[in-house]
């Protein structure tokens, strides 16, 4: 089997008014391989930059799940965003007549999204989650994952309960901080009872920006520099890992969002 070194030229690129790459310097960019085995006999079949790597689901906190219950109805950028951004079309009217590879687009876009999701710890569209705890916090405030929060409503059930029927009502709902707080009211405290077993606490929470209008114009420029990265070098096989000017551009571009916080 052969290795082949793939070289290419970064050239200057400018979405919107910034430059994103200033150099028109070589640059190995990854080193491809057929399908097969490396050389040491092991599969390897990895994704060449960081953007490749889907983020495997936070560790937000010890007793805590996550579900979500309703997804959001669009995507932060469109497919004629995403056509003109590729050069596959020119204008909205040439984007909207290819068509060719809607279907490979629409994967890309979700697929893009839900990695810029995992790697800021955000959510970007309106959806609707249920966070599940397995116990009251010693503090007086429960942190809500995935910022913007918009909404949050909190049940519990006891033990011999046969569902969430008592709920929570002397909180306050803080969508302000991020990530957004469900905190007690002065002299309040949380409720006594023996909790059930599995699943006890379940906060059901809106969160996201909004439409794809309220999503701020850098998350949206990473997005589309990911869906590059993901479209010139699909159906690729790739040894090691290397970092491209894409991979920095899209970090510079997604630090100002990520939340560090822990959860629970």
């Amino acid at each position: 089997m052969n290795n082949m070194i793939h070289i290419h030229t970064e050239k200057h690129r400018v979405f919107g008014s910034v430059p994103f790459l200033t150099t028109t310097q070589p640059f190995d960019h990854r080193r491809r391989i057929g399908r097969g085995r490396e050389s040491g006999g092991r599969n390897c079949i990895m994704a060449a930059s960081r953007s490749w790597r889907v983020l495997s689901q936070r560790s937000i906190g010890g007793g805590m799940k996550l579900a979500l219950k309703t997804a959001p109805t669009s995507e932060p950028v469109t497919k004629d965003d995403v056509k003109k951004h590729l050069r596959l079309a020119t204008t909205t009217a040439e984007a909207t007549a290819y068509t060719t590879e809607d279907d490979l687009l629409d994967r890309l876009i979700a697929t893009a999204r839900i990695i810029t999701e995992q790697e800021i710890g955000r959510k970007l569209i309106t959806q609707t989650m249920i966070y599940y705890l397995d116990r009251w916090p010693n503090r007086r405030e429960i942190r809500i994952p995935y910022p913007p929060l918009q909404s949050a409503t909190v049940a519990y059930r006891l033990e011999g309960d046969n569902d969430y029927v008592n709920t929570l009502s002397a909180v306050d709902v803080d969508t302000i901080s991020e990530p957004g707080r469900i905190v007690l009211q002065p002299n309040e405290s949380w409720p006594s009872g023996t909790l059930y077993s599995d699943k006890p606490i379940k906060i059901e929470f809106v969160c996201g920006y909004g439409d794809a209008d309220d999503v701020p114009k850098g998350i949206k420029s990473a997005i589309l520099l990911r869906i590059e990265d993901l479209y010139e070098h699909r159906g690729e096989v790739v040894v090691g890992l290397t970092v491209s000017r894409i991979d920095d551009a899209v970090d510079s571009l997604l630090r100002s969002y990520r939340i560090w916080s822990r959860f629970e």
